[in-house]
């Protein structure tokens, strides 16, 4: 049990930070004044309405479209080894030595086998994410507008 000296000087040490932290301001009202930056006005938003991605120039969708693919073809291929690991696991026949010394139980490779089928379920996941994204970004392609130029006719896209 603590002396009555020490809780005293705990209090006192206690009501020293508290004098430190300073208080809510007050208008002269005495209503609370909300400290920071002033309310700024909004911009109203673009044209692009939620379900419809903004337009993109020729470059950038290129780069988008190479990006997506380069995604979809590193996720399809562990999807792949996955796949063909599992396959071969037990595909193939079990080739035990003729000596009796060495252990040959096919536990293991049906257990790697059995690992392989969740694997390639999970790494089919994000295969069939970016396929969804690629053709969606297709479908999306700028295309060539016919408009009044200096000169004459331009193909713009």
């Amino acid at each position: 049990m603590r002396k009555p000296s020490e809780i005293a000087g705990l209090l006192v040490g206690v009501m020293m930070v508290a004098a430190l932290v300073p208080g809510p301001a007050l208008a002269q009202d005495g209503a609370p004044v909300v400290e920071g930056p002033a309310e700024q006005a909004v911009p109203p938003p673009t044209a692009v309405s939620p379900g419809e991605a903004p337009k993109m120039t020729l470059p950038q969708w290129t780069a988008q479209k190479r990006k997506l693919k380069i995604q979809l073809g590193v996720s399809a291929g562990f999807t792949a080894a996955f796949l063909v690991t599992g396959v071969l696991l037990f595909a193939l026949p079990i080739r035990c030595p003729a000596d009796p010394e060495i252990d040959c139980e096919p536990y293991g490779r049906w257990i790697a086998g059995l690992t392989m089928i969740p694997a390639t379920v999970i790494a089919g996941i994000p295969t069939a994410v970016f396929g969804v994204r690629l053709y969606r970004h297709n479908k999306r392609q700028p295309v060539a507008q016919l408009q009044l130029a200096p000169g004459g006719l331009a193909l713009r896209f």
